[in-house]
C-alpha cells in the first residue's frame, strides 16, 4: 500500500511533466522572470499594501496648488 506522500509526489511528477509543454505555461513563466527582472531594476514594484501607514502619513507635508500661505496655515 502506498503511502499519502508518495502518492502525492507522483501526482505532481505526472502534472509537471503534463503542464511541461504546455504553450500557456511557458508563456506564463516567461513573463514571470520579466517581471521579476522589471522588480529588481526597480522599474516596477509587486503589488501589496503601497497605503502609508500612520506614522509615515504624519511626516507628508501638506501640497497645495494655487494656494496662499495664509490658507494653508489656518487650516492646522
Amino acid at each position: 500500500m502506498e503511502t499519502l506522500e508518495k502518492k502525492l509526489i507522483f501526482q505532481i511528477d505526472k502534472l509537471k511533466k503534463e503542464f511541461s509543454s504546455d504553450d500557456k505555461v511557458i508563456q506564463y513563466e516567461k513573463t514571470s522572470l520579466e517581471f521579476d527582472y522589471l522588480v529588481k531594476i526597480g522599474l516596477i514594484k509587486k503589488r501589496g499594501n503601497n497605503l502609508l501607514s500612520l506614522s509615515e502619513f504624519n511626516l507628508i507635508e501638506p501640497v497645495s496648488f494655487n494656494a496662499d500661505l495664509q490658507y494653508k496655515l489656518k487650516t492646522d
